[in-house]
């Protein structure tokens, strides 16, 4: 019931945030932005979703090829479609995190497939943290511009920390040690095994690396499909501003307060980019364009789903046949 009500709150949220952007819009200069969209940005959208996808994949592979010598890269692939195929119509925040988890699950431990998605995740929002460093350090002005990005680079440097203390051997030692008794039973038990499979993650370095790699392609990827859809729109957001605004924004759609992000990302655009005129009528406009592009994706991984359980048909058939 608790679930049910979480889902309803987040969904009104979304509605909410999705109704106040659209009463500000003007329809007529949102049909005037997409009929003259141009077509080779719409191609850059897509290619920069590809790219993204391609992180993703390549990420995961990374995390959890060194559990089975049955993970392949293609095994990987048809999961992550159906991951996305689900995570477009399910309502929940997580839903693409749990549903890649359970595919895996069919390979490798439980405990370790679920572990591999959350570890991605937490790689995400280090690397994402590295990122806006690098950005600051190149560009210092934006801290004094701009309140907001003090809270958010602290706030991010306080969960890495909390992140590196819970891994560290000391930490370790008196949670897993000293207070062994209270991880023997229940829900506990679940949660020190599970921290311990995150925790093995620190041995294999190599995947790592490469893990953290191709989490800063998977943010390139979103930077890039985010600026190409202004540029579509005939709307010049310098690129600099995509790259210091949408790993904030990113990581605020982390938090459970809508579906998916849906309206939350919008909105905090709007307020960020104001000063490059993007309005309410370009944000409808971008984001129809980049929604109606993401949801070929989603389609696509439907079309992953069916086809493969068409093949486990044929293939049970050719198996009984005399």
């Amino acid at each position: 019931m608790k679930k049910y009500i979480t889902i309803t709150l987040q969904a009104g949220f979304s509605v909410l945030l999705i109704y106040f952007l659209i009463r500000k819009a003007d329809f007529h200069s949102v049909a005037g932005y997409l009929r003259a969209c141009s077509f080779k940005f719409i191609a850059l959208i897509y290619a920069s979703y590809i790219l993204l996808n391609i992180g993703q994949v390549l990420r995961w592979y990374f995390l959890v090829r060194n559990f089975s010598s049955d993970i392949r890269v293609h095994k990987i692939l048809k999961y992550h479609m159906a991951a996305i195929f689900f995570h477009g119509f399910i309502p929940s925040s997580m839903s693409i995190e749990l549903i890649k988890g359970y595919q895996l699950s069919r390979l490798i431990e439980g405990k370790k497939a679920y572990g591999s998605v959350i570890f991605g995740k937490v790689m995400g929002v280090g690397v994402l943290f590295v990122f806006f460093v690098c950005i600051i350090a190149f560009k210092p002005s934006i801290l004094m511009q701009s309140a907001f990005a003090k809270q958010v680079i602290w706030g991010m440097a306080g969960f890495l920390l909390l992140g590196c203390l819970v891994f560290s051997k000391k930490v370790s030692r008196i949670l897993f040690g000293r207070f062994s008794g209270f991880f023997q039973t229940g829900m506990l038990k679940k949660v020190k095994e599970f921290r311990e499979e995150l925790y093995n993650y620190r041995y294999n370095v190599r995947s790592l690396l490469w893990a953290a790699l191709m989490s800063a392609v998977i943010y390139l990827g979103s930077i890039a499909a985010t600026y190409f859809s202004f540029r579509a729109v005939s709307i010049n957001v310098p690129f600099l501003a995509c790259t210091v605004y949408i790993p904030v924004i990113y990581t605020l759609m982390m938090l459970p307060v809508s579906i998916n992000g849906i309206g939350l990302r919008e909105n905090l655009l709007l307020v960020f980019l104001s000063e490059w005129q993007v309005t309410p009528d370009v944000m409808v406009s971008s984001s129809a364009i980049m929604y109606a592009i993401l949801y070929t994706f989603y389609l696509a991984g439907g079309l992953v789903i069916l086809f493969d359980r068409l093949k486990g048909v044929r293939s049970g058939t050719e198996k009984t046949d005399p």
